[in-house]
C-alpha cells in the first residue's frame, strides 16, 4: 500500500485471532506510534497506539510497505455470514462501523505525533476542512414487537423473551455503531474547533450522504 503516495488511505478491519479482538487500520502511511518510535530510536514492532499488552506472542500486521491493496480490501469486506474470514481478519464494521470517528481519532493522534517530533508543517496537513461520509441508507422508524427481557414462566413467555433479546440486541448494535450521530460532531468540535467556534459550531463542514431505505427492502432482507 505504500506505493500509493496520495491520497492517504485508511481501511478498517478486525483482527479476530485474539480476545478481545482488535481494530486494525491498513494504511499507506506511517501511524502515530511508528513516527514516535522512529523519533526516539525505539525498534518498530508494528504495535499501534491502542494495542493492548498481550500474554501470548501474536505477530503484528504487516507494515504499509508489505501490505497489498487487494488483501486489505478482502479483509475489510469479510463480513461474517456473508463472506469467509480472510486469515485472522474480518469485517472492520464489527467494531468501527462509523469510520468517521476512527478517521478523526487517527488524525488527532497523527497531529500530536508530528508536532512532538518537530514536523509542524506535516502536522498542519492533518487539519480538516470538510468531512464527506457516504452511507448505504437511512433506516426508517419501525415498531418493535417486544423489548421486555424477563425470567420466563411459560412457553409463551419464552417466545416473548426471545423477541425481547433480539430487539435489545438490535438496539445495542444501533447505539454503538451510529452513522448520523452527535458524537461525530462533538469530536469535530473538540479536535478542530477554535475556542470561540466550539461554543456555537465547528469550522469543519460535515456532510452525511445517504438515501432512505424502503420498508419493502427491509422485509426482503429479513
Amino acid at each position: 500500500m505504500a506505493d500509493i503516495k496520495n491520497p492517504k488511505v485508511m481501511i478498517l478491519c478486525v483482527i479476530a485471532d485474539r480476545k478481545p479482538v482488535d481494530l486494525h487500520m491498513f494504511r499507506n502511511y506511517e501511524d502515530a506510534q511508528t513516527i514516535m518510535d522512529k523519533y526516539h530510536g525505539v525498534p518498530v514492532t508494528g504495535a499501534e497506539a491502542g494495542d493492548q499488552v498481550s500474554v501470548v506472542s501474536l505477530p503484528p500486521p504487516p507494515p504499509p510497505s508489505e501490505q497489498l491493496v487487494w488483501q486489505a480490501a478482502r479483509a475489510t469486506g469479510a463480513a461474517p455470514s456473508y463472506f469467509r474470514a480472510f486469515g485472522r481478519y474480518i469485517d472492520g464494521g464489527l467494531i468501527g462501523n462509523n469510520p468517521t470517528l476512527d478517521a478523526l481519532t487517527e488524525l488527532s493522534e497523527l497531529r500530536i505525533a508530528l508536532r512532538a517530533t518537530g514536523q509542524a508543517a506535516e502536522a498542519e496537513k492533518t487539519n480538516l476542512k470538510v468531512v464527506v461520509s457516504c452511507g448505504t441508507g437511512l433506516i426508517p422508524v419501525i415498531k418493535l414487537k417486544d423489548i421486555d427481557v424477563f425470567k420466563p414462566e411459560s412457553l409463551w413467555d419464552t417466545a416473548r423473551l426471545a423477541w425481547g433479546l433480539s430487539a435489545i440486541g438490535g438496539l445495542l448494535v444501533d447505539q454503538v455503531s451510529p452513522m448520523s450521530s452527535c458524537i461525530v460532531m462533538l469530536l469535530l468540535l473538540q479536535s478542530y474547533g477554535t475556542p470561540e467556534v466550539q461554543r456555537v459550531s465547528t469550522n469543519v463542514r460535515h456532510f452525511r450522504l445517504y438515501s432512505a431505505v424502503l420498508l419493502d427492502s427491509l422485509q426482503l432482507i429479513s
